[in-house]
This record gives structure tokens, C-alpha cells and sequence, in this order.
């Protein structure tokens, strides 16, 4: 599959916190990080030629930490495409300036904004659970957070990272139910540091039950070695929590590459290519 092929209507995992969202004409990419990191591997390649992600619209990031915004992998993104948008929380374009990104156009946001679209797209800010730091000095001067994504009868929401809260509920209630509840599942051990900061699968699951969520993809698991839970339990607790709840069918787990197709409220899993 070629990105610019707009009119069929995919998500698209590229790996940890990464997706390709094509939806109604529009193109997204979220919290691109697409190689190894300072002090992290990337334990799975990405799925394709970086070169083949062409035609993007916007960009989303929910956050400044590192494995959601690759200062490399934006750089590879703008150059690939110059007319790129990007959709930042609060202070991010202090993000954008201080890595080179000085051409970019951007907006920002704070918790429940919406930002200003020409395309038959929505796009609205929302809050998290989470902390933002890049260096020494700049803990929390970027806002952190999730986004909704809503075109046509479509409702998708991105969790960025975020441990478990009534923002959840809250969004429920002001959004309605959810079509694709695209949530994280890992790096929640030791508990003692990473519970304020990152959802248990169980957690999760729970958020997604709070947000009326139809669908359920997994994220930010199985990429980066970030925390001290085996690489293999965050899945599987997933889905020994949903067969509990007896929600397994809500679950859709997609290997590296795969793409969930969305078409006139079917759904269908795929393996895309590799996006050449």
C-alpha cells in the first residue's frame, strides 16, 4: 500500500506508538519513532522504506518524550513531505524549534481544543495521564496528552501514554462511544514508578470499557524495551483480561505492518505490503 492512496481507509501499525491513520482522504502519522533511540533499541524494524511514507497530511504528536518524538524520524518525514502539518500540544512548537524543525507549519492545543481543519476532518486534543521531559531543564514545559480523530462516522482516539483516570469517563460522556480505542498496554513495571505515568493491560482494558470503545488495538508494547515486564506479558495479560470479561472479540491485535481496514463500518485484517 502506497500513503497515497487516501481513499481506502486503514490504521496501520508502524511500531510502539506509530500509525499510519488513512482515513476519508487524509493521512496521519502519530508519535513517529521509527529507529533505535539514545539509550533504547528498536527491538522490531519498521515495517517499510522510511522513503515510502509519502503523502501525509498531518502529523500528530501527544507528547515530548523521546519514543514519541524521534527528532530522526520527523526529520525524515518533513523532508518526504514538505506541505506536512503538524498538530502539537501546548509549548510544542518549542519542540519543533529547538530540534531544526523551523519551516513546519504547526497548531497547538490544550486539553479539549479543537484545532483548525479545512478538510472534512476533526481533530480535538484531550487529556492524559503523563509527564513531558527531554533533557535536564525542561520537565513539563510541553503539554501532554491524547487526540480524537473524527471524519464521517468514524471516531478513533489515540491514547498517547497515560496512566489510568476518569479523563476517560469524562470523554465518554462528551464524545459519545468510540469506534477505535487505540491504547498502550506496556512499560508499567516496576509499579511503583510507572503507575501514575502508564496503564496496566488490565487498566487498559478498563479505559476502553470507560470510553465505550467498539474496538480495541494495542500500543506501545513489544518495540522498546522501556520498563521491567517480560516482552511477551503485556499481550498476554491483554487478552487473558478481555477473555475474562468476555470481550475478546473486541480486541484487534496487529502485527508490525498489519493494517486494519475500515470500510462502511466493516472490518477486515490485512497484511498491506509493507506500504511499497
Amino acid at each position: 500500500m502506497d500513503p497515497s492512496e487516501k481513499a481506502l481507509n486503514k490504521i496501520i501499525w508502524l511500531g510502539h506508538a506509530s500509525f499510519l491513520i488513512s482515513l476519508n482522504d487524509v493521512t496521519i502519522i502519530t508519535d513517529p519513532a521509527f529507529f533505535d533511540l539514545p539509550t533504547r533499541e528498536r527491538r522490531v524494524s519498521l515495517p517499510c522504506d522510511v522513503t515510502d511514507l509519502k503523502g501525509v497530511d498531518y502529523l500528530l504528536i501527544s507528547h515530548d518524550h523521546r519514543d514519541h518524538f524521534d527528532a530522526k524520524s520527523v526529520n525524515q518525514l518533513v523532508a518526504l513531505n514538505p506541505e506536512m502539518k503538524a498538530l502539537m500540544p501546548l509549548n510544542g512548537s518549542q519542540l519543533l524549534k529547538v530540534n531544526g524543525f523551523d519551516e513546519i507549519s504547526f497548531q497547538e492545543a490544550g486539553w479539549y481544543q479543537e484545532y483548525q481543519l479545512n478538510e472534512n476532518l476533526r481533530v480535538i486534543f484531550l487529556p492524559a495521564r503523563h509527564w513531558g521531559r527531554r533533557g535536564l531543564n525542561d520537565q513539563n514545559r510541553v503539554l501532554w496528552g491524547s487526540f480524537l480523530i473524527h471524519s464521517g462516522n468514524t471516531k478513533i482516539y489515540f491514547g498517547g501514554d497515560s496512566g489510568y483516570g476518569e479523563h476517560y469517563k469524562e470523554i465518554r460522556e462528551l464524545f459519545g462511544k468510540i469506534n477505535y480505542c487505540i491504547l498502550p498496554i506496556g512499560a508499567y513495571s516496576p509499579s511503583y514508578m510507572m503507575k501514575t505515568s502508564h496503564t496496566t493491560p488490565e487498566e487498559a482494558l478498563q479505559a476502553f470499557i470507560d470510553l465505550g470503545g467498539e474496538t480495541f488495538i494495542p500500543m506501545h508494547y513489544g518495540t522498546y524495551d522501556l520498563s521491567d515486564e517480560p516482552v511477551g506479558e503485556p499481550l498476554q495479560r491483554l487478552k487473558n483480561e478481555a477473555r475474562r470479561l468476555n470481550i475478546s472479540d473486541k480486541l484487534k491485535v496487529l502485527d508490525i505492518g498489519e493494517a486494519l481496514s475500515v470500510n462502511q463500518g466493516t472490518e477486515s485484517l490485512e497484511i498491506v505490503g509493507y506500504l511499497n
